[in-house]
This record gives structure tokens, sequence and C-alpha cells, in this order.
């Protein structure tokens, strides 16, 4: 009898473990998906800045088709190479948001990668607590803490994508 109550008590706690790990690995995976949609921000303002410079471009070369039909006085000059200047700030600023938004891809697909891995870490723990589960008696309140993780809609996303 003793063994069994130091056996339960040591279920409990592998169990409670294994729960307190599951919900550390489910907030990692949280600050993953956060990372990735911030990342997906930049992306998408990265291609905004483009359409930008595309715009730029065109105004750029209306402004130099009226150079060629004016005479070149001084205050349409500067205003183009206001418009130059402008341009080339764009275009640098461009090309470090290109490389950024390289990067970005990189370390998008890298966490998407870690992402995957940890949601197959969270499906062979999920099976893992429940077989535990089906093989042990444990207190209701522990058992309603455990559906309620094999439960959670996020770890049944999961199940149902793969």
């Amino acid at each position: 009898l003793q063994y069994s109550g130091i056996q339960e008590t040591w279920n409990s706690d592998q169990l409670y473990r294994m729960v307190k790990e599951t919900e550390d690995i489910r907030s990692k995976l949280l600050e993953c998906q956060k990372e990735c949609k911030d990342t997906e921000i930049e992306i998408y303002n990265v291609n905004q800045l483009k359409d930008k410079d595309e715009e730029l471009k065109e105004i750029h070369c209306n402004y130099m088709k009226c150079n060629e039909k004016a005479n070149f006085n001084e205050t349409v000059q500067q205003k183009i190479n206001s418009l130059i200047s402008q341009r080339d700030n764009l275009k640098k600023e461009l090309d470090e948001l290109k490389k950024t938004a390289d990067k970005n891809n990189k370390e998008l697909m890298e966490m998407q990668k870690m992402i995957t891995i940890q949601e197959k870490k969270n499906m062979a723990l999920a099976r893992k607590l429940k077989k535990m589960v089906e093989n042990m008696r444990i207190t209701p309140d522990l058992s309603e803490k455990v559906n309620m993780i094999l439960a959670d809609p996020r770890l049944i996303n999961i199940r149902n994508s793969n």
C-alpha cells in the first residue's frame, strides 16, 4: 500500500513536470509565432517601400522630361536635385531594407522550422501525456488540467494540419 502511494506521488510529480514543460514550450511557441508575425510585418513594410521607390522613379522621370522642355532655370533644377537626392537616399535605404528582408526571410524560415519541430515535440508530449493518464489514476483536479491541455485548440489545430 505504501509503495502504491509513493508510486502515485511520483507519477503525479512526473505528470506535473510534464504539464509545466508543456506550458513552457507553449509559451516559447507563442513567442516564436509573435517573432514570425513581426518579421512578416517587416517584410510587408519593405515591399511597401519598394512600391514607393517605383513611384519615386516615375516622378523623377516626369521631372526629367519637364527639365528637358524647360529652360533649366535654377528653381526647377534645385527641385530636381532635391528629388534625386531623396531618390538616392531611398535607394540606399531600400538596399538596406532588402538586406534586412533577406536576413528576416532566412530567420523566418528558421523559425518556421523551429515551430514545426516544436509542434512535433508537443504532439509527442501530448501523446505521452495521454498514455500516462490512461495508465494511472490521478486526481480529478489534475485530470481536468490534463484534459484541458489535451483539448487545447492550438494542439488540435496542429494535429489537424499534420
